[in-house]
């Protein structure tokens, strides 16, 4: 008979009576400790990847910074090369013009991309540097060539002259290209087009500015403060360092001037921001655009300024009772439970909401976080895969010089059916001083395609995230929160890995903003249903199940004040809008207070710069809305698709090959109706998205 010792795991001690969990999957046990650590420790096998190459991403150039470079003089030699091919009078065995155009863009993107990720995400100055380099070359050398109209006119051309050797994907991919060249102003008479480029360089460094010091703390100085804060705060360090807009304290004065303090007045990044919206508006004006939104969303599900004002106000009056109810049962919190006299304002809404979902539903983070450990949600989204797409998460052993840091994960996805190789995943998952953004986000380093040997580019993605690391006595645990980015974020990677496109000008992700983020949106549905969380919701330690009374409740918060998140969504995306289009004489604060006013119960805070951490201006400029309209389309999807059986490998086949397979290769609207079967107009939208608040 086996007798079972008492066992001590990190700080946790098992007793004698219970019985300790006899298998941990390889991911579970990999992802709960740091990728250093697992490498030497870990007795299972790893699957080593079948190339010798060495360097950043196994590209042999970039074992040292320097190597930038030369990726940039490779794909500049190239790319001279394919212009050369386009612009050929040799008519025999001639390929299409828009294959030679998408082989120019891919040289283009395979080092755009990487320097993109590096020059916001490696540690190494000299690697960040030399990247962001490389990066603004490249992006001034696609400009010159979406300036240069002897390329366009050949392009153009080839949809006559290549008539009957053009389908519907070749002739779809050739007017997204000549598109591009549009919006740069190839129309414009030669001086017209180099300043439309000298414009765009400027835009480039400004939004890179923006982006940074939108990420930086406040600092306040203690002998500053209002007098009204002095008392509270007097025992904290000079200066004191504010690097969030809300903090869960009991103190309104303190989460009153951590609000105000984030949101603070600074005239360099007020000046970034104006500049931007004026240079956007300029190059806008100059392609012969009325406005920067009517530019940025020719190619959107939405297309025009006039639908999406009109959907967000759909959305707005449809929400607005709903929101009205909730921030009055915050306020009636904070009268009686709070005993403050003061009316709610933004600052309280997060701690007050949490307190409520505490209160009405009796659950605390306690009761749940042990059982979503990193590695334990890392083997729920594993099983998801392997359910609904046949596929299968397979760590692999990093070589020495291929990652920026030692606590990188790296993943192939692989066809359950072969065991084919679909690309490779690399997870950036943990906090770390020395990471320059703190923005959770999916890189693609290296997009799909089909290459002239019939077979296609693996793709390649980073998945960027900010969790804390494993400590030394337990794993890294997630929050609810954090659950939510993750799931969302592999919905983009799996977008990418799907990707079986001709072109990668619109492999995956590469397609307009609000169907770019439909899959992301979807996946966050699994995280949200009790049926998913019960079979993988389990504790670190002893792999015990959580119990389904708790999974419950935590499902049933996620559905308390959404209409105050949505609220909040729309008047975002209503500003974004509005600095987008209107030529404005108001100081963007007045902007500001006048659409809180019309879009939110609660007032304008004065003083407050909320457009200043504004940091999807930078991707998402005249686009946030683009949010809402995927959720409202995700929803469709997991209605019609996933809600009866969320783990429907029939469903989830057909899901791959009608829509995730295509990225950018069809008409959003015309995958969507392939689908489900229904035409997704915008009263369906706004019902989609407001049914389930």
């Amino acid at each position: 008979m086996l007798r079972l010792l008492s066992r001590k795991v990190g700080s946790l001690v098992y007793p004698v009576n219970q019985v300790r969990p006899r298998f941990k999957s390889q991911l579970s046990v990999a992802f709960n400790q740091i990728p250093a650590t697992k490498m030497s420790r870990l007795k299972f096998p790893f699957v080593s990847p079948s190339s010798s190459s060495s360097g950043l991403f196994g590209k042999k150039d970039l074992c040292s910074y320097e190597g930038f470079y030369e990726l940039e003089k490779q794909a500049e030699l190239r790319v001279k090369g394919l212009i050369n091919e386009a612009f050929s009078q040799e008519s025999a065995n001639k390929r299409k013009m828009v294959e030679i155009f998408d082989d120019i863009s891919n040289e283009l993107c395979c080092v755009a991309d990487l320097a993109e990720f590096v020059r916001t995400s490696h540690p190494n100055d000299n690697y960040r540097q030399s990247a962001n380099l490389i990066f603004s070359q490249i992006s001034q050398m696609v400009e010159r060539l979406n300036t240069n109209l002897e390329l366009y006119v050949k392009l153009k051309d080839s949809l006559d002259t290549e008539k009957s050797k053009l389908d519907e994907c070749d002739t779809r991919v050739c007017k997204l290209f000549l598109a591009d060249f549009e919006q740069s102003g190839i129309h414009l008479d030669r001086s017209s087009r180099s300043k439309f480029v000298a414009i765009n360089d400027q835009l480039v460094n400004l939004l890179m500015k923006f982006q940074i010091n939108s990420q930086q703390p406040s600092l306040i100085n203690v002998n500053d403060l209002d007098p009204k804060y002095q008392h509270v705060l007097k025992y904290f360090r000079d200066p004191i360092q504010v690097d969030t807009m809300y903090i869960n304290s009991d103190d309104e004065l303190i989460r009153e001037f951590v609000y105000k303090s984030f949101l603070q007045e600074n005239k360099v990044q007020e000046g970034f921001f104006k500049s931007i919206i004026s240079k956007r508006k300029e190059i806008a004006k100059l392609c012969g655009f009325e406005s920067y939104s009517h530019r940025a969303n020719i190619n959107m599900i939405m297309d025009s300024p006039p639908k999406i004002v009109k959907f967000l106000d759909q959305c707005s009056k449809v929400i607005e009772q709903k929101s009205i109810d909730d921030y009055e049962k915050m306020s009636e919190f904070k009268r009686t439970k709070l005993n403050s006299s003061q009316p709610l304002h933004q600052w309280d809404v997060p701690i007050i909401s949490s307190r409520i979902k505490k209160t009405l539903l009796d659950l605390d983070r306690s009761q749940y976080l042990n059982y979503f450990s990193l590695g334990t949600c890392m083997e729920g989204l594993n099983l998801i895969l392997n359910n609904v797409f046949n596929v299968n998460l397979e760590m692999q052993k990093l070589k020495p010089d291929e990652s920026w840091h030692s606590d990188i994960y790296k993943l192939a996805v692989k066809e359950n059916s072969n065991n084919s190789l679909l690309g490779y995943i690399y997870c950036d998952f943990y906090q770390r001083a020395e990471k320059f953004s703190n923005v959770d986000c999916h890189f693609t380093i290296q997009c799909s395609k089909l290459r002239q040997d019939n077979t296609y580019q693996l793709p390649i993605v980073v998945l960027h995230l900010n969790f804390p690391p494993p400590g030394k006595d337990r794993p890294t645990l997630l929050s609810f929160e954090m659950m939510e980015n993750l799931f969302h974020e592999f919905g983009h990677a799996m977008h990418s890995m799907f990707a079986k496109t001709r072109y990668q000008h619109v492999s995956g992700t590469r397609c307009s903003t609000d169907f770019a983020e439909v899959p992301s949106q979807l996946m966050e549905f699994y995280c949200r249903d009790p049926r998913i969380l019960k079979k993988f919701a389990k504790h670190y330690a002893t792999n015990e199940p959580l119990d389904d009374r708790t999974i419950e409740k935590l499902c049933q918060s996620k559905k308390m004040f959404t209409s105050c998140e949505l609220q909040n969504q729309i008047l975002n995306s209503m500003l974004d809008q509005a600095f987008h289009l209107e030529d404005f004489s108001e100081r963007p604060v007045d902007i500001i207070e006048k659409y809180t006013q019309k879009y939110h119960h609660l007032p304008y805070v004065k003083d407050t710069y909320w457009h200043l951490r504004y940091t999807h201006l930078v991707g998402y400029g005249a686009k946030y809305y683009s949010y809402l309209v995927s959720k409202a389309i995700a929803s469709k999807i997991w209605s019609e698709c996933f809600e009866k059986d969320p783990l429907n490998s029939t469903a989830g086949e057909l899901y791959r090959k009608k829509l995730l397979e295509f990225g950018g290769e069809k008409q959003p609207m015309e995958l969507i109706s392939s689908l489900i079967g229904i035409d997704v107009g915008s009263s369906n939208l706004v019902d989609s998205l407001t049914k389930n608040i």
